[in-house]
Order: structure tokens, then sequence, then C-alpha cells
């Protein structure tokens, strides 16, 4: 004779109560817990700023005794609930030497003031360099859809060496400083943007300075990636 036995599993009803709490309390607060956190990453990521970077539209007047080169920077973002907007914004230049300066923004002023000097019939005018105002020259708010110039180097007429053009170019006497200095040659250099809570990828380009007397013999080029 054979006796079959049956073996019935009894669910306890502490652990059917327990799932059920878990399903009607617990459960909504995680995935409201994971819904909230996607929801502010993806806020965050939309307010940020986004970066073209491109090269300005130089032309040498041979009525100055200098020749700017600049950048042309542009906020492509969108304003979103208010972001977009990069502030304190700083240009980052880094040659392939190491060297690193963070440059003038061209239409700031440069950190100037004028002091008058003379009685009312004969007043002078005189620029003294303020080191106070090295900073505003280097700071910039840029607005979603709105494009600044960045200044990267200055050559002069008669001259055959630039000059990486950095608001502390004021503070020397000749306005060239021996350590923005860059003799004729080829200077492949990086671009970083940086600003309050975050910083651009990089961007590449390159100083041409080409060996002679005439200022507009300097000029960028852009590159597609920093050589080796």
């Amino acid at each position: 004779m054979v006796s079959s036995v049956t073996n019935n599993t009894c669910t306890s009803p502490f652990a059917a109560e327990y799932t059920s709490l878990f399903s009607i309390l617990v459960l909504p607060v995680l995935l409201g817990i994971v819904s909230s956190l996607i929801t502010l990453y993806l806020t965050y990521k939309l307010q940020q700023p986004k970066w073209e970077i491109s090269l300005a539209n130089d032309r040498y007047d041979p009525k100055f005794d200098r020749h700017y080169v600049h950048l042309k920077v542009k906020n492509v973002s969108r304003l979103f609930l208010g972001g977009g907007v990069a502030m304190n914004c700083r240009g980052i230049i880094t040659l392939q030497d190491g060297r690193t300066f963070v440059t003038k923004w061209a239409n700031r002023a440069g950190p100037v003031r004028i002091e008058l000097v003379g009685d009312v019939a004969n007043v002078r005018a005189f620029y003294v360099v303020e080191p106070a105002y090295l900073d505003q020259a280097k700071n910039e708010y840029i607005f979603p859809g709105e494009e600044k110039q960045l200044d990267v180097a200055v050559r002069f007429k008669g001259e055959s060496c630039c000059y990486i053009h950095e608001p502390e170019n004021f503070l020397d006497p000749d306005y060239r400083p021996q350590k923005n200095r860059l003799p004729p040659g080829e200077y492949p250099f990086t671009v970083v943007l940086q600003y309050s809570g975050d910083r651009s990828p990089r961007f590449f380009f390159k100083i041409v300075n080409k060996d002679g007397n005439s200022p507009d013999l300097m000029f960028l080029e852009q590159m597609s990636r920093n050589p080796d």
C-alpha cells in the first residue's frame, strides 16, 4: 500500500500584510523619490549653458599701432526656467607648453581709471592702472542666444612677437609682459569657459604668428583637436 503525503504551503498572514503595506505605503514613496531625482537632473541639464566658439572676423586697421585677435563665444542654449545663463564666465586659454591665462573679454573696459591733473584752464587726463578692476575685465554674464568676444593675443606694428592678452598686461609698463610673449611660430591652445557651477568642454585653436613687421601676420585658426 502506497501512501501519498501532500505538502501544503501555508502563507503567513503577517507576510501578506507586510507585502500589502509595502505596496501601499513604501513603494509609492520610493517611486516619488526616484521621479523627483530624475526631474531635478533633467532640469539641471536643461538649465546649463551650451557653447559655440568660433573665429572672429579680425581685420587689421593700419591706422592703429596694434592688432588684436579674438574668439566669438556664443551661448546657444535656450532660456529654461530662468536657467541657461552663464554667470561670472571666464575664458581660460592653455598653451601647449602648459602656460595658462585668463584673458580679457573684449567689450569689458581695461583695468584703468582716468585721473585729472591741473587747474580748470589746463586739465590733463592720465590713465592709471587700477588692480582692483582686473577681475571685472575677466568676468562676463552671457545669456542664452548672446554672443561675446574673447581676447586672445595682441601684436604691435614693427614687431614680430605677439602677446597673449589678459588684463594683467596693463600692469606692465611696456604693455608687453615677457611671460605672455610668443615669438614667430605656431601655438596650439585650448579654450575652456568656466562659470558659476560648471565649465565648458575644451575647444581647440591655434595662434599663427608669422615673421615680419606687419601686425596682420598674426591670426587664429580653428583645430578639430589638440595635436599630440
